[in-house]
This record gives C-alpha cells, sequence and structure tokens, in this order.
C-alpha cells in the first residue's frame, strides 16, 4: 500500500483479504458484547443445514432436478403480478418507493438491503463508512421520488464474533446518513447470522406530487447528477486493494456518496420523470423508458480524466459509465436541467422505443453477478 491512498483517511482502507475476501478484516480475538435491550435470538448454529441438499419446510430437497433461475428484474415482474393494486398506494409497487395516501401529505416508503460479499467487502473501509454508504442507498429512493425523508429503521444480521464497538461504529455512520436529509433512526431489529447484513425500510414526506418514472416526453433532455462511472472506476480501484492519490474522487464516489435529497426537492413539478441510479445508466433508462412508454438517445459527455484511470487498470470507460450503478444520483427527464446545480446533460427522449447509444451494456443484476 506504498505511495496508495483510498480516501482521506489512510486507515480507512485496508489490504483486501486474500483467503477470506468477504470476511472481515479485524485481526486478533474479538469479544462478544451483549446489547442493549431485547434481542431476538436466532436459529441455533447445530440446526442449520448447509449446501444443495438442505430442506424446506415442505417439499423435496432445495438444488433438485431442474431450478428455474430468473433475472432480478424478471423476479421482481413476477412478484409485481402476485400482488394485489390497493387504494391506498398512490403510487404502487415498481417504482423507487411506494407512495401512501396520507393524512395530510402522502408518505413514501422503501426498503433497501446490503449484504457482505454482495455489496461490499469489511476490507474496502472501516464500519462507520460501510454503514453511512448502505444507508444512503436506501434514502436515495426517496430522493428519486421527491420525499423528504422523515424517519430510517435498521434491521440488522450481525455475525456471531460481531463486538459491541462494532456495532457502535457501524450504526454512527447509519446515523450520519440520516441527520444528513433531516431524517431520524426511528427502530429497528438485531439478529445473529453468518455475514454482516443491514436492511433499511426510510420513510419520507410529499409537499407535492411525487416524482416517478413514468411521464417522460419525447423531445425532454436527459439529466444526472452525478457523473457516470466515477463510482464504478471507484469500486474496481477497491476490488483491486486501493489507488494512487489521483485515484480519491472515484474511490470516494463509491465509498461516501450522498443522497440527492435537495435535487430531488427541487425537481418536484419541474421534471417529467426520475429515478436514482443504481444498477447502472443503461439500466435505470431503460426502466424509466418503459415506464414512460418511450425512448432515449444517449449522448454521453467527454470524460477525459475518467478515460485516462481506466486505462490505466485496463477498464473499458464506456462500460464503465453505462454499466456501472451505485452512484446514487438522480437521472430526470425534463425540458431542461431545471436549476439543478451541476447537473450532466446524457441524452434524449424520443418516441421511438428502445436506447441508442448504450450498445449492449447490461446493469447490475443480483443473480446474475459474481459476490464481490
Amino acid at each position: 500500500m506504498s505511495g496508495r491512498v483510498a480516501h482521506r483517511d489512510r486507515r480507512a482502507l485496508h489490504p483486501l483479504l486474500e483467503a477470506h475476501p468477504s470476511r472481515g478484516d479485524h485481526q486478533g480475538p474479538r469479544r462478544r458484547g451483549r446489547l442493549p435491550g431485547r434481542q431476538r435470538r436466532g436459529v441455533p448454529a447445530g440446526s442449520r443445514r448447509r449446501g444443495p441438499g438442505r430442506r424446506g419446510a415442505e417439499g423435496p430437497p432445495v438444488g433438485a432436478g431442474h431450478v428455474k433461475r430468473s433475472t432480478e428484474h424478471e423476479r421482481i415482474e413476477s412478484l409485481l403480478r402476485r400482488l394485489r393494486p390497493s387504494d391506498a398506494l398512490l403510487v404502487p409497487n415498481g417504482d423507487d418507493a411506494a407512495v401512501l395516501r396520507g393524512d395530510p401529505r402522502p408518505l413514501s416508503i422503501s426498503v433497501d438491503a446490503a449484504v457482505e460479499g454482495v455489496h461490499f467487502r469489511r476490507a474496502f473501509a472501516p464500519l462507520d463508512v460501510l454503514g453511512r454508504r448502505a444507508a444512503v442507498a436506501a434514502l436515495s429512493d426517496l430522493a428519486a421520488m421527491g420525499a423528504e425523508p422523515t424517519a430510517l429503521f435498521a434491521a440488522l444480521v450481525l455475525p456471531r464474533d460481531f463486538a459491541d464497538e462494532e456495532l457502535e461504529l457501524l450504526m454512527g455512520g447509519v446515523a450520519n446518513a440520516a441527520r444528513e436529509v433531516g431524517a431520524v433512526v426511528a427502530g429497528g431489529n438485531l439478529s445473529r447470522g453468518g455475514n454482516l447484513a443491514m436492511t433499511f425500510t426510510v420513510v419520507g414526506h410529499h409537499d407535492g406530487a411525487p416524482l416517478t418514472r413514468a411521464g417522460a416526453q419525447a423531445g425532454d433532455g436527459l439529466f444526472v447528477t452525478a457523473p457516470p462511472g466515477h463510482a464504478a472506476l471507484g469500486l474496481e480501484y477497491l476490488l483491486r486493494g486501493g489507488g494512487p492519490v489521483d485515484a480519491e474522487p472515484y474511490l470516494d464516489a463509491w465509498l461516501r456518496p450522498r443522497a440527492h435529497v435537495a435535487e430531488g426537492l427541487r425537481l418536484v413539478g419541474r421534471a417529467h420523470a426520475c429515478i436514482d441510479v443504481s444498477d447502472g445508466l443503461a439500466q435505470d433508462l431503460g426502466h424509466l423508458c418503459r415506464a414512460s412508454g418511450v425512448g432515449a438517445t444517449l449522448e454521453l459527455p467527454a470524460d477525459p480524466e475518467l478515460e485516462r484511470q481506466a486505462a490505466r487498470i485496463g477498464q473499458d470507460p464506456r462500460s464503465l459509465r453505462l454499466r456501472g450503478g451505485e452512484a446514487y444520483g438522480l437521472l430526470y427527464a425534463a425540458p431542461d436541467a431545471c436549476g439543478v446545480e451541476d447537473a450532466i446533460r446524457v441524452g434524449t427522449v424520443e418516441a421511438e422505443p428502445g436506447i441508442r447509444g448504450a450498445g449492449d451494456a447490461p446493469g447490475f443484476d443480483h443473480f446474475a453477478e459474481p459476490e464481490r
């Protein structure tokens, strides 16, 4: 790590663990601390079965015979078809958040999860950085709806050897993310499991009509509030153990994103459609266009520094910009930038369906990607 820095705190990035890349970076013995308050008991370790032959409550062993494994979004669509619509929902399932009828103001509610080995490695950064980042990812869904965050609930799955000090550090980062957007951590749940996992339910209210993915019109400009590909390049550096000093902005883009709540509130009543960029620009634009019944042409502006840095580690800069997600900025369709500072125009909405200029760049899919 000599001459390499991940971000402002040189202690915040540890070398990746070669033997167990998804396990934590803390060396030496850990103590199991008792947590204040009531804790739900987990399943006794001896009662759990692992491997392809394990059985559920009923039926044959999981993995017996042919098993269909759809993509993430195919599974979501299948689940949505089985859920009954309700008059209680102003905006139903399928958007960044559901919007419930409120008295007097509608409420947006969304759920997001971050799982060790899937979304992050403990070696990437201290637990407060990882906790904050995971909470920002959840709060970003409220930003995309033009909601003002009110409350966050945290359900945590902790490894057996997770110490009290580690929990306090993790939740300190979560509380910071909530505080930054004017929300509070209002409750949650603790349980025990194999890997660290964080699930957040976030609640926000609306003073105006919610932003949704539907409503983009032919001729609208397409704008983003975070530079495409910067967080994706940061992740590539992290997977390699860090980067040189001039890579710090890209490492921070992945490790220290922010929920673009102020931008979302500004877009209310101005933008025709909006979504947060979590799965990649091309894929999330596809979601927006399908919901709006339109197409689009992508026209990314030049980014010479990203291209230079990508070439240094053998990455395709265009793929990073189109496919790389987890930036948690907003992508919106509007006649103009709507006065959003530093908004970047990336394309134009068109009447003809399909995304032109994206090539074959799919975004992130939980059920297709390898573990981190």
